[in-house]
């Protein structure tokens, strides 16, 4: 069985914010790197359980998932997954901190 895909609301903006930052310098790389996530995205569609447990000993969360965007490994992200569904939560920049984020926003 198939599950259904879906996304926090900010998940675009996540992306776009990213895209955004890099365009800044170099428009191809912001595009590369986007669709990189897309890819990434896609990947988690297509096979949920591939991706490892986000398993810091600080964190709450025991049931995110993290996946890495190749060939990008600072871009992540952060999912969870339930029997009949697969929810993105965030996609990061590796070199922020994401707990403190997620203790912030609480993105669920």
């Amino acid at each position: 069985m198939r599950r259904v895909f879906s996304q926090h609301t900010l998940v675009d903006s996540d992306i776009e914010e990213i895209g955004d930052y890099i365009a800044k310098d170099n428009h191809s790389a912001a595009r590369a790197v986007v669709r990189a996530i897309y890819h990434a995205l896609d990947a988690i569609r297509n096979d949920p359980e591939k991706f490892p447990f986000y398993e810091p000993k600080t964190f709450e969360n025991n049931f995110l998932h993290r996946a890495v965007c190749l060939p990008y490994r600072n871009y992540l992200i952060f999912y969870e997954l339930f029997p009949k569904e697969v929810r993105i939560l965030y996609v990061h920049h590796g070199a922020r901190q994401f707990e403190a984020r997620h203790h912030k926003e609480k993105r669920m």
